[in-house]
This record gives structure tokens, sequence and C-alpha cells, in this order.
């Protein structure tokens, strides 16, 4: 017999405990009687509070009811382990035969609920079974949509280096992108052009991300998104642009810059010069103020370095795009003439780092993909990984799947051996460390 649940639909952890216990086992009686509500509220609480041990007595005991059981709107206890950031018993429930794309009735994937909450842990288990990164909800609706919606950065950063499609796009036309900008998701907008996100993809009724970023007030995200190319031209199918929108004078500004054609040079005789030559053999074109680079402009340095993007008093400031003579390329954030805050560095090889920066180093929480695959995401500092999760893949064969600290290999982890031999179990610098007898 499967389980109906009914539970509370609003945000779970705003309930008391007791009170959705006993509302589930209320709901439970009139359908099953008295005893298998027990059965089912017990599995439901076992599974908000990650308990392993009683889900795995339950499955035990009675596997098929468990993987039948389902709530009135048809989420699953696969669903309820992502709501509520439950990762070992997630874990559990994928190996004892759950669907990873198993559906509500409005068709969304646990994927979908770990991205609404941000359970980045939940996601990561979720994809290593296969899970469909596109999944789309009856609305059309995927994971990266429900992650932008809530600003969900660390499950966007995953689902995007993982390779879900960033531009896909709802029954309406709306792209995460547009989900972003109408929940001001600055964080999830800069992961996700980043990837690629088309800046100017129009939805059925022809607007674009930058339309909503403009509906919502949001200045920092409009400036982003006028910085890396959004149209401030843009009319939807009502010929309405962006600046018919705006209301906020910081805005409209910016708007302003996006959409004026600035005079050239030579027909502003009266105006500041726009190129300097600067010790060294460097070349500047753009705004300047007091012979500084300041504004927007474009450095060529000799050995064929290219920075384009904001400058403030002669230094790197704010958005921009620095081309190395190697081929790398960063793009993203800067402060005092150094890579600061959120970027994505390219470099030559075909590795990519996607996350914060300080002082010109990695710094904070980002995610480093190999050119052939691997990832690794976590907490650096000083470009060392303090700690985190991911696969990496050693010049003899052998593969580490699992916690990182240090740039060690510390926690739970699996390395298979070029021979197909494993080791699982628990790390600690790079040393295996048998379970105790």
């Amino acid at each position: 017999m499967s389980l109906l649940i009914n539970f509370a639909r609003t945000a779970p952890m705003r309930h008391d405990s007791t009170k959705i216990r006993m509302t589930a086992m209320l709901a439970l009686s009139a359908w099953l009687g008295s005893g298998a509500a027990l059965e089912a509220a017990s599995l439901a609480e076992m599974v908000r509070s990650n308990d392993v041990r009683g889900v795995k007595a339950l499955l035990k005991e009675d596997k098929a009811s468990v993987l039948k059981a389902r709530t009135e709107s048809g989420s699953t206890p696969l669903h309820w382990a992502a709501a509520y950031y439950a990762h070992d018993v997630t874990a559990l429930l994928l190996k004892s035969g759950f669907d990873p794309d198993i559906r509500t009735n409005n068709g969304s994937t646990p994927l979908h609920w770990a991205a609404r909450r941000n359970a980045v842990d939940v996601a990561r288990a979720i994809i290593t079974y296969r899970a469909d990164l596109n999944a789309q909800t009856k609305s059309g609706s995927t994971p990266l949509h429900w992650a932008a919606n809530k600003n969900a950065a660390e499950v966007a950063r995953l689902l995007a280096v993982r390779g879900a499609d960033v531009s896909v796009k709802s029954n309406n036309g709306f792209t995460p992108l547009h989900w972003a900008a109408l929940a001001d998701a600055e964080d999830v907008a800069q992961i996700l052009v980043a990837a690629g996100a088309n800046v100017n993809a129009v939805s059925q009724d022809g607007t674009s991300p930058l339309h909503w970023a403009v509906r919502t007030n949001a200045t920092r995200l409009v400036t982003f998104l006028v910085a890396n190319g959004a149209d401030g031209t843009a009319k939807t199918i009502h010929g309405v642009t962006p600046m018919d929108w705006a209301t906020d004078a910081t805005i409209r500004k910016v708007l302003a810059r996006s959409i004026v054609p600035r005079p050239a040079a030579a027909a502003d005789p009266v105006g500041p010069p726009r190129s300097l030559r600067l010790r060294g053999g460097a070349t500047y074109t753009g705004d300047i103020t007091k012979k500084r680079p300041h504004g927007r402009g474009r450095m060529s340095y000799p050995d064929g370095e290219l920075y384009d993007g904001d400058w403030h008093e002669g230094e790197r400031q704010g958005q921009g795009v620095q081309r190395f003579a190697d081929g790398s390329v960063y793009e993203g954030e800067w402060r005092d003439d150094k890579r600061e805050g959120k970027g994505v560095y390219r470099f030559s090889n075909g590795d990519i780092y996607q996350g914060a920066w300080r002082d010109d180093k990695r710094a904070g929480r980002g995610a480093y993909t190999f050119a052939n695959g691997d990832i690794i995401e976590g907490i650096w500092k000083r470009n060392r990984l303090v700690r985190g999760w991911g696969r990496y893949t050693f010049a003899s064969g052998a593969t580490y799947d699992g916690q990182w600290a240090d740039d060690q290999l510390n926690g739970q982890g699996t390395y298979v051996m070029p021979d197909g031999r494993e080791q699982a179990g628990v790390w600690k610098k790079n040393r295996f460390r048998p379970p105790a007898n």
C-alpha cells in the first residue's frame, strides 16, 4: 500500500514539528487507518531530521511502501529530503531505487526542490544519479529557473558547470536570466552570463531580462546587464523599451549611457582627449579624466594583453575583461586594479574557475572545472582549496571523488586506482584511513 501524506504547503521550517506531525497523522488516518498513518508520519519526520538509520529501518521493513509514498500534490520522500537539506537520506533513497527524476503533479523533480532551497550537497547527490538537469515542469521551468528565482547561487553554479542549458525557455519564453532579473538575483545572473546565457533573449511578450531588471529597480543588475551587452533599445511586442519602465534616476542614467552614442573625438574638438599612450608602450582608448582612464575604455599592452571595461582614476575598477598574452581570459569584477569580487577565469589549457576573488587570487566560494570535465567546488583562500567537494583525475589515470581540504584528500571519498580497485571511506591528508574493527 502506498503512503499518502498531506503536508503543510508553506515554507517547511516555519512550522512547529509537532503540529506538522499531527496534521500528517490525522490526514493519513482518514486515508489508510491509524497504523499506516503513524508509519507515514514517522517516515516524514525521519526525512526532515536526516535520520538515515530510521529511514533504513523503514526501507528494510517495507521498501515498496516507502518508494510509493506521496503527498496529495505528488511530492515524494526524495522531494522532502531536498527541501530539508537531508543529504544523507537523499543518498540512501537514491541508492534504494528512487527515480532521481520522479515528478510531482506540477512536474517538478527533486532537483527543482534542491535548487529552490540552494541545497547544493543534495543537488550534487541527485546529479550523480544522472538526473535530468533540464527537466521542465508543466509550465516549462527548469531547476535553473527555480535557482534563479531564489538567487540560489551555489546550485545555479553547480548546474551551469555540469552543463545545464542556461538559455532554456519556459512556456512563456522566460529564460533563467529573466527569472533572475525578476528576483533581483544578481549572483545567479552573473553565473548565467558567465556560462553563456543570452542577455538579449526575449520572451513571448518581447521582454528581455533588462526590461525586468529595470521594472524591479535592480540598479546593480541593470548596470551588470548593460555592461555585458544588454540592448537598452529592445522593444516588447507593444513597443515598450526598458527606458519606458525606468523610474529610478540612477537606472535612467545607466540606460542613457547605453543607448546614446557618444560623439567621436574628431566631432568634439573642445572635449577631453579620448586616447592616451602611456609609459611602457600601452595604449588606451576611452573615457578620460585628468589625463587618466576614468569611465569605460580599452587598454592594449605591448605584450598583446588587452583590458576592456571600467576604470577609476587610472585603475581597473568595476566590470571588465582582461585577455592575457598566453590566451587566458578573466571576465568579472575589479577593485583597485586587481581581480576582486565575482568572476570567471578561463585558462589557456581549457581549465575554468568561476567564483569569488580577492586581491587577484581565488578567495571565497568557487568552482574549478578542469579541461577533462572534472569539477572541484568549495571555499578557496589565496588560490588554495580550503575545503570542498569534487572529482579529480590524476596523471596516472586514478580518480578521486569526494571531500577536499587544504588542497588534499580530506573527508569522505572514493579513490579508484588505474586497475579499477577502489578505496572508499575516510581520507586525511591524502592518506586512506581504514575503518576501525
